[in-house]
């Protein structure tokens, strides 16, 4: 049910996934997912090196953007406030921003909950948006434009 609720959620957005240390993996299979199974425009960042660069860029989206912050009861006090300040400033310029605490008393087993759940979201969304989540008519389309000669 909170997989279908957070599909619901991202449809018709960019979708931005931010992450930090044992999860970062999951941000970077999470947008991956994103974009081939629910055929959804997202990338991902990792905390803290995204607040170097990213923030900036947050003062003009062009287009209706959410934020994930997969957050873990395992990162460090200074990646807490790295996670809560990023999400902060994404509020403060209209940027809506939703958490997804990973569930385990491992940082393994953390990863493994999260990986599960996005697997689930993306192909829920696939569905709100009547896609095939196993098609990729996209990439086969650029695969064989490669192969021409």
């Amino acid at each position: 049910k909170e997989a279908k609720t957070l599909a619901s959620q991202l449809k018709e957005r960019n979708i931005i996934i931010f992450a930090s240390k044992h999860l970062a993996g999951n941000a970077h299979i999470f947008a991956n997912q994103l974009n081939e199974t629910s055929k959804s425009l997202s990338s991902w960042f990792i905390i803290p090196e995204a607040n170097h660069h990213l923030l900036e860029g947050l003062k003009h989206p062009s287009q209706p953007t959410v934020a994930i912050f997969l957050d873990s009861e395992n990162y460090f006090d200074d990646i807490r406030k790295r996670h809560e300040l990023t999400k902060d400033l994404f509020e403060k310029n209209g940027i809506d921003v939703l958490t997804k605490l990973a569930k385990g008393n491992t940082r393994f087993k953390e990863a493994m909950y999260i990986l599960l759940f996005s697997s689930f979201v993306t192909l829920l969304l696939a569905h709100e948006y009547g896609e095939d989540p196993l098609r990729v008519p996209t990439v086969d389309y650029f695969k064989e434009q490669l192969e021409k000669e």
